[in-house]
């Protein structure tokens, strides 16, 4: 199974707890876009190629930003590539030569990669071809892409429900990573009701979903509706993997830290401004807590 992201690499623009200077703006803004494309799920080399990309402006800081597009879309395009070739493991036998654990789990894998590849695709035009690197990559520019994007979603043909959320969730990491925590939380909050809606309170994607919103509200500085999200997250995962589930004490646990911190900062003041220790204790926040993809 091909997920839509391994894992979620912190984009390293405006991620992080830090700040990016002002005159490496153009640079920090395109790597948003390189988080989007290692959110999208490619694999092997084109993975490898997005990740170096992104290293290589930071540690540098040099490089022209269209040139650095055109190399983007080359590691989408490979990466979408490698990904269809591992996908092709999952092409059907012969019906006589399957049993019945083998059709469902051939199917099942057909549908997820066609998932991902609906994803992939929506991401490509939209986002990275939707002039989010052309004229000077600002920020601005990065934003505008990502507003026709959402307005697509909102006036197109319906999506499954997987699909929509998880190109919803995309978006929303590169909302944050612009720091444009509003917008981010439009579509976090989209993703989850549709899954909440499609699948039940209780399925992974609807978890995943409650995972982004806890974590969004704590990386605004909004601890007291994240300790809310994460305590809501807790209850889930009790409910369906029982009082001892692990994660869900650990997030009870993370909760009630958010809680007692509080106080220590204003509410929707820059990060930057944070205490170092604060800062250090987001970053330290357990796996289960941390914004991440929807896995398809």
């Amino acid at each position: 199974m091909i997920a839509l992201g391994e894992r979620f690499a912190a984009a390293p623009s405006r991620h992080s707890w830090g700040t990016v200077d002002s005159g490496r703006r153009a640079r920090s803004t395109m790597i948003v876009v390189v988080g989007c494309v290692l959110l999208v799920g490619l694999m092997g080399g084109g993975l490898w190629l997005a990740s170096r990309l992104a290293s290589q402006v930071i540690a540098e800081g040099q490089g022209e930003a269209q040139s650095l597009r055109g190399e983007l879309q080359n590691a989408f395009r490979q990466g979408v590539a490698e990904a269809e070739a591992e996908n092709a493991d999952a092409a059907p036998t012969p019906p006589d030569d399957r049993t019945g654990a083998d059709a469902a789990a051939t199917d099942d894998a057909q549908a997820r990669a066609l998932a991902l590849a609906q994803v992939n695709e929506f991401i490509a035009a939209e986002v990275l071809g939707g002039g989010a690197a052309a004229d000077g990559d600002s920020g601005r520019t990065v934003a505008q892409a990502l507003d026709r994007a959402v307005a697509t979603l909102d006036s197109g043909p319906a999506r499954p429900p997987a699909v929509e959320a998880a190109i919803r969730t995309t978006i929303a990491a590169s909302y944050l990573g612009l720091e444009k925590h509003d917008e981010a939380a439009a579509q976090c909050l989209a993703a989850e009701s549709i899954l909440r809606a499609a699948y039940g309170e209780l399925h992974d994607y609807s978890l995943a979903a409650l995972r982004n919103l806890g974590a969004l509200e704590a990386r605004r500085g909004r601890w007291t509706d994240a300790a809310d999200w994460f305590d809501a997250l807790a209850n889930a995962r009790q409910a369906r993997f029982g009082p001892d589930d692990a994660d869900a004490l650990a997030l009870r646990r993370f909760a009630s830290d958010l809680s007692l911190r509080a106080g220590a900062i204003v509410p929707g003041a820059p990060a930057a401004t944070w205490p170092k220790e604060i800062r250090r204790f987001l970053e330290e926040a357990p796996r289960c807590a941390r914004f991440g993809p929807l896995e398809l």
